[in-house]
């Protein structure tokens, strides 16, 4: 059975100072695993760190809500060395995460940068064409479709978008 970690949540994160004002929440909160979106990433890989960041007790963080570039992985990956750097992708419709490097039942997989991972288990995905509504061969840039026990059963006031979102 896992053992329970402290949860941190920060309301009051000021923009001017946020990079030094989150290292510090992570100094103080011994803070282990961390969402993170690319900007924010960005301005850590930026910040002048005028402390050791092996002092830090972050093993991981999760790039979600935007594509991580390769280059900004690695540059992070240089400033804090041993950081497993995972990313996912998800909507709200689909309960936050679909595709990912972690797996609940197997834990953390490799991680490739570039890539977000793996369709997580009781999901369908495809791509459709969003004019025609078809779906897709692979390697076709289109629309991506979801479907599962997970996700959203309908879209709010909006009935012919939830009967024609998985079709074809």
């Amino acid at each position: 059975m896992p053992s329970l970690q402290p949860f941190y949540i920060s309301n009051h994160l000021h923009v001017h100072c946020f990079r030094y004002n989150l290292l510090a929440i992570l100094l103080k909160h011994g803070v282990t695993f961390a969402p993170i979106v690319p900007p924010i990433l960005l301005q850590l890989v930026k910040t002048d760190l005028n402390f050791d960041p092996n002092k830090l007790k972050l093993k991981s963080v999760l790039i979600a809500a935007a594509p991580l570039g390769i280059e900004l992985q690695r540059a992070f990956e240089a400033k804090f060395p041993g950081l497993e750097v995972h990313q996912a992708y998800g909507l709200t419709e689909y309960s936050c995460m679909t595709i990912s490097h972690c797996d609940p039942s197997n834990g953390r997989g490799p991680s490739k940068p570039g890539f977000v991972g793996f369709l997580l288990p009781g999901l369908e995905l495809k791509f459709r064409d969003p004019n025609i509504g078809l779906s897709l061969p692979a390697n076709t840039p289109g629309e991506t479709c979801v479907r599962g026990e997970s996700t959203m059963k309908a879209s709010w006031r909006k009935p012919r978008i939830s009967t024609t979102a998985w079709r074809a």
